[in-house]
């Protein structure tokens, strides 16, 4: 008779597990991306003569990693008001590992100003906000605010469903209309935030 500790074999990885490598590369890859913009961004604003460059690259990640922190606990807390359980840390990895969509979006933006001709074929995966001529009508507030909704965003908010419904065994669609919601309440502060600046407030 055969031994089961000698006929077990390790099952295979299912689910989200089977992505956890390469979620954790592109952690990586994102922490990368933004080290290398602070220190560009510092290198070309001249302030390696005040601030090391090494510093504002720190200052970078630290930014969003402390960003992607709050949103990550945002979402666990709300799911577990709904009785589920998001483990914050494969959530947080993952959150940071897909601002290397953000990081995309904002290198077609800058490849668009520097080649006005490239901008009308951007402008689906980083938003209309690549050619400033194609709502000459909308008010600066609200073109901040809703600029940059392109192919790329909806990507990111599918992402960022997929992993809060792998992660709390919920229903995509639910963890989709979470997520959209959460997204809308953000660009609606951005709109409102931007009229304030101005001076233009948003209430009568």
């Amino acid at each position: 008779m055969n031994s089961p500790m000698l006929t077990w074999s390790a099952p295979e990885p299912t689910g989200a597990s089977r992505w956890r490598p390469g979620v954790a590369l592109l952690f990586v890859l994102a922490v990368a991306s933004w080290a290398e913009l602070g220190w560009r961004q510092g290198g070309s604003a001249g302030l390696g003569r005040h601030v090391p460059v090494a510093v504002m690259a720190g200052l970078m990640v630290a930014a969003h990693l402390a960003g992607s922190a709050l949103e990550a606990s945002a979402y666990a807390l709300w799911w577990r008001t709904r009785g589920a359980r998001l483990r914050w840390r494969p959530f947080f990895v993952g959150l940071v590992a897909l601002s290397l969509v953000d990081r995309c979006s904002a290198s077609l933006a800058a490849l668009a100003r520097q080649v006005p001709a490239l901008a009308p074929w951007l402008a689906p995966l980083a938003g209309p906000q690549l050619v400033p001529g194609l709502l000459p009508d909308v008010e600066p507030g609200l073109r901040a605010a809703f600029g940059g909704l392109g192919l790329l965003t909806l990507a990111r908010i599918g992402a960022t469903a997929w992993l809060q419904a792998s992660g709390t065994g919920r229903r995509l669609r639910a963890a989709l209309a979470v997520t959209a919601c959460a997204w809308l309440a953000g660009r609606v502060a951005v709109w409102w935030l931007a009229d304030l600046v101005r001076g233009a407030s948003p209430l009568p």
